[in-house]
């Protein structure tokens, strides 16, 4: 059953790399002329000078190729946490990563063999949160991956790099992720994977004071195109490890049900994001089909369900969205040929009728 993770907030205390300073306007005993000014607050969010944060803007369809291009580039040389945004996506990573460290297939598993992969959420049961903790604390490289349980409370040393596959629902969380890295004036790297639609998202965190550097889809995807990418490009490499993963994860059924529940539990998760940041983040800008893909599917399941709507209303509301766009673009399209028109004739008012003369020819 797909659910969407609920971990807990609030554990432990603000991490050290990261803090919220809040700056006011103007001092209590200002002057009268500046009382206005008394209560203008600006919160600025400050982190670690050492700190290094980029942001990639990927479609749906690379989400995976991407996530698996950093693991290889990245995680065979440094730790990672991973932060997706529910259980059911942890747990369709834990089914899939692991069979791309075998070499079961000559053409892209085995792909992930010399990266240490682990897994973490609160659904886990005590001793396997333990065991997965420990084991990532001692290891030297390798990638947790996880939801929000990881982003406080728990003291994981030499971590180098946080991604965030899944944007945070706040500034706040944001911070509290991206601390665990550059602590103890350690340098660290931050990367956030934005879909086409999320890029605005930049501008709440601009607001905050957080600038983000941008790291081009190629730039993220190049890793793949070393010794496994058969001296082809970029792209055809990133295309043939998509249908690599498709392909076993259509032949495998517990495969295909884990990625089915990880993709429900996104689109869950992705319409729980407050109100602050619909404009943002809505589920009405999700494209299901490119989404599916994502998570290994080939098309979007047929039977998935949030709340009341199925995918069926959903994408409803998306081509009623698109048409009630088109209608008003065509109403301002006939509006200009009419103002066209009018000027060529010579009047402000619509051109005359035509009109058959006596003899049967048109004229004016």
């Amino acid at each position: 059953t797909a659910s969407v993770s609920s971990e807990t907030k609030g554990e432990g205390a603000p991490e050290a790399a990261t803090a919220i300073k809040t700056q006011t306007k103007a001092k209590a005993d200002s002057k009268p002329d500046t009382a206005a000014a008394d209560t203008e607050t600006q919160d600025l969010i400050a982190t670690s000078s050492q700190l290094t944060q980029s942001f990639s803007i990927l479609p749906a369809k690379l989400r995976l190729v991407s996530l698996i291009a950093f693991l290889l580039e990245q995680c065979a040389k440094a730790k990672a946490l991973v932060f997706v945004s529910s259980r059911d996506e942890v747990a369709f990573y834990h089914a899939l990563l692991p069979k791309l460290q075998t070499s079961e297939d000559k053409s892209q598993v085995g792909i992930l063999a010399k990266v240490n992969l682990h897994f973490l959420h609160g659904g886990m049961q005590q001793i396997d949160r333990t065991k997965a903790f420990q084991s990532f604390s001692k290891c030297k490289s390798g990638a947790l991956i996880c939801t929000d349980v990881a982003a406080r409370g728990l003291d994981m040393p030499g971590i180098v790099w946080v991604v965030q596959c899944c944007p945070p629902t706040s500034v706040s969380e944001y911070t509290h992720r991206v601390g665990r890295t550059a602590r103890m004036e350690a340098a660290g790297q931050a990367l956030l994977m934005l879909l086409p639609h999320e890029a605005d998202f930049l501008d709440v965190l601009r607001e905050k004071g957080l600038q983000l550097e941008p790291k081009d889809i190629m730039t993220v995807l190049r890793p793949l195109a070393g010794e496994h990418a058969m001296d082809r490009s970029v792209r055809e490499t990133a295309t043939r490890l998509q249908l690599s993963c498709e392909k076993l994860i259509s032949e495998q059924s517990a495969l295909t049900q884990a990625a089915k529940a990880g993709f429900t539990a996104f689109v869950r998760a992705y319409a729980t994001y407050p109100k602050a940041l619909k404009h943002v983040f809505h589920i009405r800008n999700l494209h299901l089909g490119h989404l599916a893909k994502a998570f290994g599917l080939r098309t979007a399941p047929h039977d998935f369900k949030l709340g009341n709507q199925t995918k069926a209303s959903i994408r409803g509301n998306q081509r009623s969205k698109a048409a009630t766009g088109k209608s008003k673009m065509m109403a301002a399209a006939k509006r200009v040929m009419s103002n066209r028109n009018s000027e060529f004739s010579g009047s402000t008012g619509p051109m005359p009728k035509r009109v058959k003369s006596a003899r049967g020819k048109k004229r004016r």
